[in-house]
């Protein structure tokens, strides 16, 4: 019906003109009456038509029969009267599909008769796509969150968990609260709960990165340690809008972090131990000495003393050595038919003294007569280790108790004591190797009982600890497999000869004192010895004169003992003489090594008598195959392998410990020895306690700067700074080599220099410059140290003629070197501890240590 008045006609195209949304009015007839430009141009633009006032709907959808039909229904319950919104999409799919909001109402004149109806349109396309792509973006977050290996999380701005990803599952605890988010707080650990929620809410709270380490419940109701980390999302107003967080498994690496603070402590407490347990036998060997040196029956009285030190230490140096071989899976036994009996007794002689000293009673009913596939010295060694700990463990007046019990296919040894007894949570650790019990009486290197577990293994056998708790002592218990017949070459004694009459060795070894008395005691027992101190000397007197025996340290100062003996191998007359290796390592290894060379024997330092005679005569064929075998086994485990696994941390420095300790402990076990034999004289050799005194001194040297070396490598070392000047420096290097009798007049400082500073301390940098300086023999009457100085730093120089090993190179590259290598590697540390650096450079045919201090 036609309006009745134009002014209602215009003030209705005002208001239409004014709305910013399509808008339009149809008549009761579905025709065009009015609209604004909005609604002409979307419509234009969905359906490619131009309406006019007066266009019927009918005509304008007339090329898209679903949305005409559609449109018509909609418009028919408009023009009915009905109200009505509704989402819906229009429009020419290849041309301007959208999606409106759409409100259709109907319209009345005065009289309420319906006349039309309005439809009120609001474009959501925009809207529409971009919750779909928020929804895609979800979708794809929740992919992508599933994918993960961690627990991915979200959070609203409040701190409301909404959402985890479906690791979920593999946690105990996590579930959908009927606040709306997730109940997460009853899998954190009761211990780090109150912890997690507050770093959570102070989090929430300030806008902060959330992190935490702790521990989660997971599926099968155990706790693992877990890195939570949240950050947070921002408007366009700074505003947190959301959280988006992850929670990592760290259980693996929380163990090792464990692992390692247990390994390191348990390194610092081994080498504590090791200073103490090397530094006892050392004060009783040099009050020894003092005794010695007094002569009459004192002396006399002082030699089991000095001797029954000397194997403390030489065993200590060996379950040193085997910490290495355990570490390395390079453990050997050699195994054959013999009677238990002799292997129980000695053990148990070797640990009378100290049982003596306490008052225990050791009861060793009758041993069996039982054999064993065993080797017997590794046998001793478990038998005695466990002894060792009973003594240890054993209140004074306490007993020990050592049993066998035979079977038919097994040999069971039993080891029991009155002692304190083992906690039931410690009894599985026991065998941990460092690991030490409390109320110990004497510390031990807490090696011992990992050693016995280790060879038990080896010999195909069992080992187990038994205990009611504290106070109730502790029995171990070893069970190998038994042997059935005894050979009858098992019971025969073979003796060494005490003779070595009319034998003429040369002796080649850089520790003078170690060659010293090793020559005294070949002299003793009727031989011609010559000695020298190089590789060079060793083969000049070689060339020069005719020697039936050769006796060659593996680390000369200016070529390996190795690499001496291939030479004088090519000399013809010397193809077939008897040329045994003396050196501080004994691995399989170093004596694969050995043979391979050319060598026909190769003992480890320290040499008792027994076993130079011995391996001077060859008299043990057995012994000497097992070498070859170890030697052929060493070799194809190298040509399998390739190279030898890489060490622990702490073994280079038990290595090289061990090696440097063997040489003047050699001299302190042919000192004693020579004491013995010379008992009945009035006067001794005179300088003897003097030289038995200085390797004493030099052992102790060695261990000191051993330890520091390692506390410098830990970062554990407190250095003690002090401002020094280097011509102050230079003046107490030089009064330490002068004390050592050493060249001085080498010792220089550049013009310029003398007041040169810095804080330093004193006593590891003189100990450093003065070991390195003691070796240097430079070429052309160079200046042995040097001190320079530039603006801000110190430059101390070493001079070498020959090679020098730099600090990262390994023991296999330096043969020749082993004790300067250490002596670079300390100063290396000292220098590292104070800011600077060390170098090894050529210049003008001379190899130069540097050392760069900061100074001022």
């Amino acid at each position: 019906m036609p309006f009745r008045d134009s002014e209602i006609r215009l003030l209705l195209q005002g208001i239409l003109a004014a709305a910013s949304a399509p808008v339009c009015v149809i008549s009761q007839d579905f025709t065009f009456i009015a609209f604004n430009d909005e609604f002409r141009d979307e419509f234009h633009a969905a359906y490619g038509v131009e309406v006019e006032v007066g266009t019927s709907l009918a005509e304008a959808l007339a090329h898209l029969p679903n949305d005409q039909e559609r449109g018509l229904d909609l418009w028919k319950r408009a023009l009915a009267g009905e109200e009505f919104t509704m989402t819906s999409t229009f429009g020419d799919p290849q041309r301007h599909r959208r999606i409106y909001e759409l409100t259709y109402r109907g319209l009345r004149d005065e009289s309420g008769e319906q006349v039309g109806a309005v439809l009120f349109a609001r474009d959501l396309t925009k809207q529409h796509a971009a919750e779909a792509a928020r929804r895609q973006s979800e979708e794809r977050f929740e992919e992508l969150a599933d994918a993960m290996p961690q627990l991915v999380w979200t959070a609203r701005a409040d701190g409301t968990v909404d959402y985890y990803n479906q690791r979920r599952e593999e946690f105990e605890g996590i579930a959908y609260g009927t606040e709306g988010g997730w109940s997460w707080s009853p899998v954190v650990h009761p211990d780090d709960r109150a912890a997690t929620i507050d770093a959570w809410e102070y989090s929430v709270r300030t806008g902060e990165l959330y992190e935490i380490e702790h521990r989660i419940k997971v599926k099968d109701g155990t706790y693992r340690w877990y890195l939570s980390r949240g950050v947070p999302a921002y408007d366009e107003h700074g505003e947190v809008v959301r959280w988006y967080g992850t929670a990592t498994d760290i259980e693996a690496t929380k163990r090792a972090e464990i692992t390692l603070r247990h390994a390191d402590r348990r390194k610092d407490e081994f080498l504590a131990m090791l200073g103490h347990e090397l530094r006892n036998p050392l004060a009783a060997i040099a009050n020894g000495v003092r005794v010695v040196d007094r002569g009459g029956e004192p002396a006399r009285q002082a030699l089991p003393m000095v001797q029954r030190h000397v194997t403390q230490m030489s065993r200590l140096l060996d379950d040193l050595l085997d910490v290495t071989r355990i570490t390395r899976g390079r453990l050997n036994v050699e195994r054959r038919v013999q009677p238990l009996a002799p292997i129980i007794a000695s053990a148990v002689a070797s640990v009378r003294p100290r049982s003596d000293d306490f008052g225990h009673t050791v009861e060793v009913p009758e041993v069996p007569d039982v054999a064993v596939d065993a080797d017997a010295t590794r046998l001793e060694q478990i038998v005695t280790n466990l002894l060792d700990n009973a003594v240890s463990y054993t209140p004074p007046e306490g007993r020990i108790s050592v049993w066998i019990e035979p079977d038919d296919d097994t040999v069971t040894i039993h080891v029991r004591d009155t002692g304190r007894g083992i906690r039931r949570e410690d009894l599985e650790a026991i065998f941990e190797p460092f690991r030490q019990g409390e109320g110990k009486r004497s510390r031990g290197l807490g090696i011992g009982l990992a050693l016995a577990k280790q060879l038990v293994e080896l010999h195909e056998g069992t080992i187990e600890v038994r205990s009611e708790g504290p106070g109730q002592g502790s029995e171990f218990v070893v069970t190998l497999p038994r042997a059935q017949d005894i050979p009858t070459d098992a019971l025969e004694a073979h003796p060494l000869p005490g003779r070595l009459d009319g034998l003429r060795v040369l002796a080649v070894d850089d520790n003078v004192d170690a060659a010293y008395f090793m020559a005294v005691l070949l002299q003793d027992a009727g031989s011609t010895v010559e000695l020298a101190a190089t590789g060079a000397e060793g083969f000049d007197k070689a060339k020069n004169d005719d020697f039936d025996v050769v006796l060659l340290d593996i680390g000369l100062p200016d070529m390996s003992g190795r690499d001496l003996v291939r030479r004088l191998r090519q000399l013809p007359a010397y193809a077939d003489t008897r040329m045994v290796a003396i050196s501080g390592y004994g691995q399989d290894r170093d004596i694969a090594d050995s043979l391979e060379a050319g060598f026909d024997a190769h003992l480890a330092k320290p040499v008792s008598p027994e076993q130079l005679r011995a391996a001077i005569l060859a008299d043990d064929p057995e012994a000497i195959q097992k070498s070859v075998e170890r030697h052929d086994s060493a070799l194809a485990d190298r040509n399998e392998t390739g190279n030898e696994a890489r060490p622990a941390e702490l073994l280079p420095l038990i290595r090289q410990l061990v090696h440097d300790l063997r040489s003047p402990l050699s001299a302190v076990e042919f000192s004693s020895a020579i004491l013995e034999h010379h008992a009945d004289a009035d006067a001794p050799e005179a300088n003897l306690a003097e030289r038995l005194a200085r390797s004493s001194a030099t052992m102790s040297q060695i261990l000191e700067r051993a330890l520091d070396m390692a506390e410098l490598e830990a970062g554990s070392a407190t250095l003690d700074l002090q401002p020094i000047r280097l011509e102050e420096l230079s003046d107490a290097v030089q009064g330490v080599l002068e004390a050592e009798s050493r060249v001085v007049s080498r010792v220089a400082v550049e013009e310029g220099a003398e007041r040169k500073s810095g804080r330093w301390d004193r006593q590891r940098l003189v100990a450093a410059i003065a070991h390195l300086a003691a070796r240097s023999e430079p070429a052309n009457d160079v200046p042995a140290v040097r001190f320079k100085a530039t603006d801000d730093s110190a430059t101390i120089e070493i001079v070498f003629e020959e090679a020098v090993p730099s600090p990262s190179t390994t023991r296999e590259e330096t043969a020749n070197y082993d004790s300067l290598h250490m002596d670079v590697r300390y100063a290396d540390e000292v220098v590292r501890a104070h800011g600077g650096r060390l170098d090894v450079v050529v210049v003008e045919d001379n190899f130069v240590v540097r050392m760069h201090l900061p100074g001022k």
